[in-house]
Parts: structure tokens; sequence; C-alpha cells
């Protein structure tokens, strides 16, 4: 636990996944300048509809416990996040948690926005938001410099309004926006993709990792899908848009699949993608940051891990999806993961299994399988 400390309050707030050696803390300077600002220009006077868009560890929404939130996010580990922070600190406020598939229905006094890694959300957000917000509306986004490019100030003009900068503070900066544009923006997404290496059409929403090509690894793995052992309940582990899964059910078409993701945007994707590619009704579908099945349970895992989390670079996440196979797995049952060569993951999952094989690897990738002995 870390304490964030603002003007507004003092909070002991964690990270998830949560790593006991990782020294990041569960909030950066952006988060401390927007909480401030708000603070010093008095804009909390009367107890307020707040709209919070990407709070990652819920930082902001334990600042800002005395008002009625709504917590948008695709991340439903940023959700779980929030609610442990939020009992923690034994805050209960009047909040309510919004999967990025849905849209917010109270109209907003004041949104706030964190910037996310990927642009494209961050336009899917502002288009789906504008009709809940007016020129009476505050709207602050918050964001670290590096991550702030000039194309990011021209997005909020052209969606939502006039939008200024900030004085850089602490490396963070803050973009004030007025909703005083009436264009009518149609949102880019969901689209629809054609992969016809593959024989589907797949859809995908905005955060969704390799929308508009096949990911390199997974293309590379799939070269191998051959060589898969027999399996009757098949998990899908960070599915993104579930191409694994589908092509694993149309090689085994007796087999079970279930999909997971902490994503609600790939949820809901490989939902679709399945029920366009496969006549079945038996696959699970699990918007998740945990593989919550029952101990050997599982006879394969099938994994592309990835090695950041938002702006942050991490191998945490594909550590967390190895112990996970691990627990869930039947003994003589194995996880095959594709990954980039250097991650070195041969020698966390030799560690944690006891063995590690080489199915196939390139100049870029390797294709492990572990079994549990």
């Amino acid at each position: 636990m870390k304490p964030f400390i603002t003007t507004l309050g003092n909070f002991c707030l964690q990270r998830l996944p949560n790593d006991h050696s990782d020294q990041l803390l569960p909030w950066n300077a952006a988060d401390e300048y927007l909480i401030n600002t708000l603070d010093e220009k008095d804009l909390l006077k009367t107890h307020l509809n707040i709209l919070l868009i990407n709070d990652q560890f819920g930082s902001l929404a334990s600042a800002l416990n005395q008002h009625s939130l709504q917590h948008w996010s695709d991340s439903s580990t940023s959700h779980h996040a929030c609610r442990l922070n939020l009992e923690h600190n034994q805050l209960a406020p009047n909040i309510q948690y919004i999967a990025s598939t849905d849209i917010p229905s109270i109209q907003p006094d004041i949104v706030l926005i964190k910037i996310p890694k990927s642009i494209d959300l961050l336009k899917d957000q502002l288009i789906r938001i504008k009709a809940l917000i007016n020129k009476e509306t505050t709207l602050i986004t918050a964001g670290m410099v590096k991550h702030i490019s000039p194309n990011i100030l021209k997005i909020f003009n052209h969606i939502i309004g006039t939008s200024t900068q900030s004085l850089a503070k602490k490396k963070a900066r803050l973009i004030f926006t007025k909703a005083d544009n009436t264009q009518n923006i149609k949102p880019s997404y969901p689209q629809r993709q054609n992969m016809p290496e593959l024989g589907l059409e797949l859809h995908h929403h905005a955060n969704v990792f390799s929308k508009s090509k096949l990911d390199m690894g997974t293309r590379f793995l799939l070269q191998h899908f051959e060589q898969l052992p027999t399996a009757q309940h098949i998990v899908d582990l960070g599915c993104g848009n579930g191409v694994l899964g589908i092509m694993a059910k149309q090689q085994q078409p007796d087999s079970q699949i279930t999909f997971i993701d902490e994503s609600y945007m790939a949820i809901d994707s490989a939902k679709q993608n399945y029920a366009s590619a496969i006549n079945d009704e038996s696959a699970q579908f699990i918007a998740k940051d945990e593989l919550l099945l029952e101990p050997q349970s599982v006879d394969l895992v099938l994994c592309n891990p990835p090695f950041h989390h938002e702006h942050i670079i991490t191998n945490h996440i594909a550590w967390q999806m190895f112990e996970q196979s691990h627990r869930v797995l039947r003994k003589g049952q194995s996880l095959w993961c594709v990954a980039n060569r250097h991650l070195n993951y041969h020698s966390n999952l030799k560690h944690l299994f006891g063995n590690c094989k080489t199915i196939a690897m390139n100049k870029k990738f390797v294709i492990l399988e572990a079994t549990v002995a």
C-alpha cells in the first residue's frame, strides 16, 4: 500500500495485478495534478455527479468519494482495483461501475479523463460521451507530458470543442475542454475486419489488440496448431478478439472453449466473433483479470500474454497468467504460449511447472509448452 497525498486527503492505494517487488505507484503525478487543481479552482463546492474515465486504480474515485461517481473503463482490473482501494480506505461512495461496452447513464457535472494508451479508445470514448455533456460541463483530461502529443489536443478540438493545455507540473499536464463543437461525429467502432487466410470476418471494438491485422505472434502460433494436444476443455487466456479459441474449436469441435480477458471490449468482440464462426452456444466468456475456474478442470490453455499494462511495460501479467494456468490445468495437461524470444519466459515456466518444451521458434517469436507434472 502506498499513500496518495492530495489536498482532499491522503489515501493508501495498491496496484493490480499485485506485485510486491514492483516499485511502481498506483497513481502518477497527473492524478495529483488533477485532484489538486479541482480543489484549488473550487470546483467541488457542492455534491456533484462526476464521470471518471480510465481511473486505473481508483485514485480519483478515492479522492472524490464525497460525490456521486460513474467509473467508466474498459478494464475489469481497474474496476476491481477501485473496489479494493475504496474498501481498504473505508470509503463507501455512491459509485456505479460501467463497462466500456455500455454508455454512462447519468449526465455528469464534471468529466475527468486519464489518457489511455490506445488513441482509438480515447476517440471512441469522446465520441460516445459527447451526447452527455454541454457547455456547462467541466471536462478535464490528465496525463503525463510524454503521452500528450500535439495530435491529442487536435482530437479534443475536433470531437468535443475548444481545448487548452496547462503548464506542466512534475512532468504532468492537464487539458481543459469546452463542449462547443456541434459537429455530429459517428462512432468508428465496432468494425469488422476480413481475415481471408483464416476464413473469418472478425468483429472488434476500439481497444482490442491488433485490430487491423492478425498479430504476428498469434499468426505464428496458429501455424503450429496441428501439433495441439486433443483437449476437452480449452481456455483462450487473454483472448483479445478470440481468434485462438475459435480456431481451436474449429480444429477440435467436441471441445468446450472458455474465453477470458480483462478487457470488456475484448470479451464482447470474442463473443460476437465466436457466434459468427461457430454454430454452438457452449462457450464461456469471462471479463476478469483472473482465471477463476476450478482447480484441475482444464486440459489446455492457449495464450499470447501481453508485456505491458497501459503505458507500463511489465512481465508480471504474464507470470500471473502462468501461475493461474498451472492451478487450473489437470495433471499431464499443458499451457501453450507464444511470446517474443527476448522475454525469456522459458525459465519462468520451467521454474513453475518443472519443465518447458520449445515447440517452434523463428527470429522473433517462440512457442512454449509447459505441462503439469
